[in-house]
Parts: C-alpha cells; structure tokens; sequence
C-alpha cells in the first residue's frame, strides 16, 4: 500500500515539476514562491534551494511553509529515480511551517555504483488533499560516512542484514552483496555500459555517440539529422561501436578511417589513457572542437578509474560514469553526447556538458 501512495505522490510530483518547467520557473522551484490562489492548499519548499553539496551521513535541513494542508510525504529521488520516502511515518508528517532534519543514509547514492550525483532533489507531497507537491531544484549528495540512525534511517552501527533489508525494495538483483550496478541505467543496459566495442580508445565513449543512438534505436528521423551535421546519408549513418570485432557490423565512416583509433592499435593499446604521449597531436588536430574537449576531460577520468579498479573494472566504471553524465540535470532524461537542448522537457543542457557545437 505504501509504495502504490509513493508512486501516485511520485506521478503528481513529476506532472507538477514539468509545469514550472513549462511555465518558466526556474530549476529550483524552491527559489520561486508558490502562489496561492483564494482558498486553496498550497506548499511551499525553502530549503534544500538547489546547489548544494552534501555527504552521504550528513544532515540535510528540510524546510517549508504550507497553508491548508495538514500532513506532508517527503520523498527523495536521484536522477528523476523514486529512492523512497525520507520520514517513517506512512501517514505523513505534521506540515504547517516546519522542518525536517534528514541524515542522508550509508549508500544513498554511492550504492549505485557512482561516488556521487549532482541531480538530487526532495519532494513534499500532501498526504492527503489536492495541493501541488513542492520540488526542489537540484542539489549533490557525495560519498561520505553515516554516524548513528536518525528518523528510520540505517546508520553506521545497523546491521548488515537490517541495511540490505531497508535497501533491497531500491536497490534489487545482486546490488547489495556485491557493490556493483544490478539494474540498467535508464538509456543504457548493463550489456551495453560492461562492452568494450562502445568503450572508445578516443575518449568519446560510444555509448553516449548519436550515430550509435539513433542506429541502437531504429531511430530513422534522428539518423537524417546526424547525416546532415556530419556530411553522411542517413542510411550510411549508422555505427554499433568502433572497437567492435573485426569484421565490424556497422562501423561509421569517420569510425573506420580514424587515426587516433589506428594508433591505438597499431601500440597494442585499447585506450589512449595507457599512452604516455597523450595528449598529441591527433588529439589536438581532431575536426571537432567539442570532441577535444570532451577527449581531455574524459581520458584522464578514465586513467583515474583504471588506476584504482584496474583494467576491467576500472573501464567499467569509467563507462558507467559517461552515461550517467548524459541525462538531462532537470527531468533526468537520458542525452546524447553534444545535446543542446533535453528532447523531453526541452531544458538548455549545452553549457553542463559539453558546450555549444
């Protein structure tokens, strides 16, 4: 019963926050006062505003007014994804002006497989009534440590078996016991983040590419679309990975011909990050100013996750990073590499990933 309530709140939660979207709010709806109109329940969210930074075992300050409403749902999600409802008690909270003191627990976020997220955000939902739930604008939750328990949540002391009971309804498959990633990500499969044929040596992971998005999805109209950015005809714009085995299947032409993926080859390497010459000049001369900078911020993530995981996993991870960054920052929408605008809720995304083209 609980968790059809979460995801009836959750709906409500998603239709109100793409009306500020729509409206012209701002991301963080926490900014922007909450008009009441004359005689109706109103909710209005003060704190988190959007922006800050917190660790996983720090307390979060959960502040708000409200007027005709007399219990509230706090829920919390990552990544536009339900993690559940911040407060124990299945009916609710009192509401009024008030304030919530929320410890953010043990794998919050760094039981996904990540070390953080920067598309956190808190709802409050009446628990009953027909005011519109209050979103906050995004904020971050990193990797920390919890102390002790506070407001049902697992602390630090709990359990092994009480944390993995708390998190299984979150978190399911094999997550819990092993630390790794159970489920897909929204826009990509686990088949698909674990590949090596999409990890490209480049830099310019194929997975997020939408020369392979629009081939993975049968997606004709977004392939013309890439034909004509790229100079190819839609029937030729199509490529399932560039390190894909020889024979490939589909290999895109600027894929087949490129020279920073021969070099690699031709050293005995299969990423760029184990050259010791890197960043060179093929680098620097590549045709499009946004692969540059996309090669040089994710190369040397890449030899960071490869260092501390190895080769395998730490490819992985380095994989699962990529797509994790290509989801819209407002609706939580899965992107391509070099979006300029979110297809779903139409949100600006240039300027927070990888700039104008």
């Amino acid at each position: 019963m609980k968790s059809i309530r979460l995801y009836l709140y959750l709906e409500i939660c998603s239709f109100a926050l793409i009306v500020l979207t729509l409206t012209g709010a701002s991301d963080g709806c926490a900014r922007d006062r909450v008009k009441q109109e004359a005689g109706k329940p109103v909710i209005r969210l003060i704190t988190p505003r959007g922006g800050e930074v917190w660790r996983e075992g720090g307390t979060c300050t959960v502040t708000w007014e409200s007027s005709g409403v007399e219990r509230l749902l706090i829920s919390a999600a990552v990544g536009g994804k339900d993690k559940g409802f911040l407060s124990s008690l299945e009916e609710g909270i009192p509401a009024g002006p008030g304030a919530f003191k929320w410890r953010i627990p043990r794998g919050f976020v760094t039981g996904t497989g990540v070390e953080s997220s920067n598309r956190v955000r808190v709802m409050l939902c009446p628990a009953e009534g027909n005011a519109e739930c209050a979103v906050s604008g995004t904020f971050t939750v990193t990797e920390g440590i919890c102390g002790s328990e506070s407001e049902g949540f697992i602390g630090e002391d709990s359990p092994a078996d009480t944390i993995r009971a708390y998190y299984r309804p979150f978190y399911p498959n094999n997550l819990l016991e092993t630390g790794e990633q159970g489920t897909d990500m929204e826009g990509w499969t686990e088949e698909e983040i674990k590949g090596r044929s999409l990890m490209a040596p480049c830099g310019l992971y194929c997975g997020t590419c939408g020369v392979y998005i629009a081939t993975r999805d049968g997606n004709s109209k977004f392939k013309t679309v890439l034909g004509k950015l790229y100079g190819t005809k839609p029937e030729e714009t199509e490529c399932v990975g560039c390190m894909q085995p020889d024979p490939p299947k589909k290999l895109y032409s600027f894929c087949a011909t490129c020279a920073i993926r021969d070099c690699v080859r031709s050293k005995g390497y299969y990423s760029c990050h184990q050259c010791d010459q890197w960043p060179c000049d093929k680098i620097e001369n590549f045709g499009l100013a946004t692969g540059v900078r996309v090669m040089k911020r994710t190369i040397p993530v890449w030899r960071e996750k490869v260092a501390e995981y190895g080769d395998d996993r730490g490819s992985e991870k380095w994989a699962r990073h990529e797509c994790e960054r290509y989801h819209c920052p407002s609706c939580g929408k899965p992107l391509f590499r070099g979006a300029q605008r979110c297809r779903f809720c139409k949100t600006p995304v240039a300027d927070e990933l990888d700039g104008s083209l």
